[in-house]
């Protein structure tokens, strides 16, 4: 494929329906409990999945690429802030579960993250995605471009 009809194609992509139907819960997951190093990718179909450290997509359908931070690399406070705290045994030890505030449901670390995502408000870092896809989507066309300009 010539970088003309990349260029076509992607000029071609509806990136407001996509931004529009983004799974913002699932991309965060994927970011927060994928391995650090990966990748989540945004497909031009809208479609999003994950590639390991130092892969690459055999093709140039996608058009946006978001780190994935790895597990180890969050800080589950922040996720359980106002929302859960520490389960504490009678040593007032941390016994590595939490306990949502409301409820008394006591979670594993990794079941409160995943719930706090699904139920919280994300509102920062959905316009912190959206504003990566954007900028993506305007570097790879400006790029796409300035190769069809340099041919000639």
């Amino acid at each position: 494929m010539t970088n003309k009809e990349k260029l076509e194609n992607w000029k071609k992509i509806d990136i407001e329906k996509i931004i529009e139907n983004l799974d913002h819960t699932e991309i965060h997951k994927l970011q927060a409990f994928t391995d650090y190093g990966s990748s989540v990718y945004v497909w031009a179909d809208g479609e999003i999945s994950t590639l390991g450290q130092g892969t690459t997509p055999n093709t140039d359908e996608w058009y946006a690429v978001l780190d994935c931070w790895g597990r180890g690399n969050i800080d589950e406070g922040s996720y359980a802030e106002g929302w859960a705290e520490e389960e504490k045994n009678e040593d007032d030890c941390w016994t590595g579960n939490y306990i949502e505030t409301e409820t008394g449901k006591v979670m594993a670390e990794d079941e409160m993250i995943s719930e706090c995502i699904e139920t919280g408000e994300w509102i920062d870092y959905e316009q912190s995605t959206v504003e990566s896809i954007n900028r993506q989507y305007a570097e790879g066309i400006q790029n796409l471009e300035d190769m069809i300009d340099q041919e000639y």
